[in-house]
């Protein structure tokens, strides 16, 4: 399960952005209410991979719905939508991931996209100027900062140690000449 969203961090949002998230968790409620969900919890998640969750307990017979903060926040209303109609058709139909039992339910709820999930992603929070390859290309480093003068960076994936050292570029300074 993701992090759950630091509610100080809402403090930091500005009135647009938690007036957006008020409307979404209105949005779960009614879609879990009218589906007879109302003993299922929703919170807010920090995930930046998932865009949405929902865990079932069978002994509990409830679970949790989860919308990731930073999804919501950088998303459409209409993809949004569509992330609550996935979530709920999984709370719906526990134990059938996204077969077919689980796609009829979602086509059901007026989900519009049908596949597993959506191929979504966040630009990364701190992109990486920095960055280096070792001699096999079966791994990549980056670092926000420089590399320290003089330092010798070695391949940590088993590289034999002559081809182990790590040759730095600094992707700003990349011409495109």
């Amino acid at each position: 399960m993701a992090a759950p969203f630091d509610l100080r961090r809402m403090q930091k949002l500005t009135d647009d952005k938690r007036q957006k998230l008020r409307h979404f968790r209105g949005l779960v409620s009614q879609a879990t209410l009218s589906n007879g969900l109302g003993d299922w919890l929703f919170e807010w998640s920090a995930s930046r991979v998932k865009l949405g969750e929902a865990l079932y307990h069978p002994s509990f017979e409830a679970g949790i719905i989860s919308l990731s903060v930073p999804f919501v926040l950088a998303f459409s209303v209409e993809e949004a939508v569509e992330t609550i109609y996935h979530e709920v058709g999984h709370a719906l139909t526990p134990g059938h991931g996204h077969d077919e039992i689980w796609m009829a339910k979602v086509a059901a709820l007026g989900c519009k996209e049908l596949r597993a999930c959506a191929s979504v992603s966040l630009p990364p929070r701190n992109p990486r100027r920095y960055v280096a390859c070792c001699a096999y290309r079966h791994r990549v480093y980056q670092r926000r900062k420089p590399p320290k003068a003089g330092a010798v960076y070695r391949c940590q994936g088993g590289c034999p140690a002559d081809l182990a050292i790590l040759d730095w570029r600094d992707t700003a300074a990349t011409s495109l000449s």
